[in-house]
């Protein structure tokens, strides 16, 4: 599981002069991104290996292999998987052919890829840099309409903060992605394909939109009949109106319709073909609607946001699976649809007067847990409040070094001062960054445990030579896997002291690989502030 972004790019016939210009209007953007962007790179120092996060982000400069490549952050220090783009084509040039990037073949028609090389495709897992390369696929696809597209875990508004700060850095504007240009993204598929279905599925395929906004553009741009074949066509799919894939397409369905009845008549005709209709039966849809908080109205249902994703932060793999998790293990959810109970139980019964009672009973029930549901939920909201209260009462009598300084460049600016668009990006940065609760207790005990091990392996601490214990602290970094930033190894460097170099020798050599311990080593050894607690100093 992961969050991606992917930039597909058709090379026939592009210009190679374009694609140059292209590329250093992309390494502009990141270079004046918001929040300073890191690239990871391997050095050798005192014959040692050791990895690097750097703000330079070109490689091979001024060669005919120059490139960019960034893989998080300096603000949130997120990192994931890394991204390159090449300065020029090379054997890519003329590669492709002269379809559409937007095209695939009719077996092919629900995967998101494209008629061209995926320059991306990687997991951003929804770290701050996903916004910097988000802005490189709109440039790219702006710059080469119909040969190139971006895609992936993208959605409106991040897409609409993005362009505007672009365009506050660009000499030619962009506009936005065709992936979230519904009527426009159906009439390019419409010259594609002959078929409306076809049309349809592909749509869908690359749609970035809500799913109920993908529905609504379909009804519009390909008229109802094609959008209800192709919406029964999909529910014959499924064996029982109770599974989840069911429920999301009623739920769509419903919200942009607004049409119980029509959606009755067509689960019926359904039904109809079916061998165990009885999971296609109007009991089943009755409990599936009513489950989803149908006749609860929108404000008493508002204690469910705990359970949604706040509209407008990135979505992080951590929340993905936070909120997967919830799904699995039956957290409520509600369909954006309201029908007072006595009207629900009217246009049931007419359906099926001689279940009246027992519909009646269903929406009862299904009523009373659902306001069951929302009590436990508001009990939870209670909890989170008092537990943050706690917690920042905790923080701030908690002992602090008089003062942090962060090797990192982290931009300093305050979000309030600058541009909406910029601000938002800091936003997310800062939302996402790491919090470390009592780091001076934490270095001391952590320095407790460093001279504890010093003791114990004495014969490895006897060196008076500074090389001794940096080639040490080198070769534990590389053999363990962590990262410093490149500020931080200088610091490093430089220190003399030995009783300090000892502590951060046996700190970069304990072999433990959990992320409590990888995250607060890192922190430790890019805060200088925190060494003389390590050494037992203070």
């Amino acid at each position: 599981m992961g969050l991606f972004i992917h930039l597909f790019v058709n090379f026939y016939q592009l210009e190679e002069q374009e694609w140059e210009k292209t590329y250093n209007e992309s390494l502009l953007l990141l270079q004046k991104f918001p929040v300073p962007l890191m690239n990871l790179k391997r050095e050798t120092r005192l014959d040692q290996k050791r990895n690097v996060y750097t703000t330079n982000i070109v490689e091979k400069k001024d060669t005919d292999q120059e490139m960019w490549k960034i893989c998080g952050d300096v603000v949130s220090r997120h990192i994931a998987e890394s991204f390159s783009l090449p300065r020029y084509l090379g054997n890519l040039k003329d590669s492709g052919d002269d379809l559409d990037v937007l095209w695939a073949s009719e077996d092919e028609l629900e995967y998101t890829s494209g008629n061209g090389k995926d320059f991306f495709g990687g997991k951003t897992q929804g770290y701050p840099y996903h916004l910097a390369l988000l802005a490189v696929g709109i440039l790219f696809e702006n710059r080469f309409p119909r040969k190139a597209f971006v895609l992936g875990d993208i959605d409106p508004y991040q897409i609409e903060h993005t362009i505007n700060w672009m365009n506050t850095v660009l000499e030619v504007p962009v506009t936005v992605p065709i992936c979230v240009d519904g009527p426009r993204l159906y009439e390019r598929l419409a010259a594609l394909y002959d078929k409306p279905a076809l049309v349809i599925e592909r749509f869908k395929a690359l749609y970035r939109a809500s799913d109920a906004e993908s529905l609504e553009t379909l009804f519009k741009c390909a008229g109802e009949a094609a959008v209800i074949a192709d919406f029964t066509q999909e529910l014959d799919h499924y064996n029982s109106l109770h599974q989840l894939g069911v429920t999301n397409l009623i739920s769509q369905f419903l919200a942009v319709t607004k049409n119980l009845k029509l959606l009755i008549e067509l689960i019926s005709k359904v039904a109809a073909d079916k061998e165990e209709k009885e999971q296609f039966s109007l009991t089943s849809l009755l409990e599936v609607l009513v489950k989803r908080y149908i006749t609860i109205d929108f404000i008493e249902r508002e204690p469910l946001s705990l359970f949604g994703h706040r509209g407008g932060d990135l979505m992080t793999i951590d929340k993905l699976f936070a909120l997967t998790f919830l799904k699995m293990q039956g957290a409520p959810s509600a369909m954006e649809f309201y029908i007072d109970s006595a009207e629900l139980l009217e246009l049931f019964s007419a359906y099926q007067p001689a279940e009246r009672s027992h519909f009646s009973e269903i929406i009862a029930k299904g009523e009373e847990t659902c306001r069951e549901e929302l009590q436990e939920t508001q009990k939870l909201i209670d909890q989170a409040i008092q537990a943050e209260a706690e917690s920042a009462e905790s923080e701030k009598n908690s002992p602090q070094p008089e003062e942090v300084t962060e090797v990192a460049p982290a931009n300093a600016v305050q979000p309030s001062t600058l541009s909406p668009e910029a601000a938002y990006i800091i936003d997310q940065a800062l939302e996402q960054r790491m919090n470390f609760t009592d780091p001076i207790g934490a270095a001391k005990k952590m320095g407790q445990e460093l001279q504890r091990g010093i003791q114990k392996y004495g014969q490895s601490f006897t060196s008076t030579e500074v090389a001794y214990y940096l080639k040490k602290i080198y070769w534990g970094s590389y053999e363990n896997g962590f990262v410093v930033y490149e500020a931080a190894w200088e610091q490093i460097d430089a220190e003399q002291d030995l009783t300090i170099l000892k502590s951060l020798m046996f700190l970069s050599l304990v072999d433990d690989q959990s992320q409590s311990f990888c995250r607060w080593r890192v922190y430790m050894l890019e805060h200088k502030e925190f060494w003389p607690y390590l050494a037992a100093k203070q």
